[in-house]
């Protein structure tokens, strides 16, 4: 099976947004944590 130039790149671009994603959610959900654990909520 052969897949085109143009699959791969948006896989790649997808990979890449989905990463940037799971940072930003785990920075978050530290976040939370921290305030949680704090008594801040």
């Amino acid at each position: 099976m052969k897949l085109s130039f143009d699959s791969v790149s948006a896989a790649k671009a997808l990979k890449t947004a989905q990463r940037a994603s799971l940072a930003e959610l785990d920075a978050l959900f530290a976040t939370l944590q921290h305030r949680a654990f704090r008594g801040e909520l």
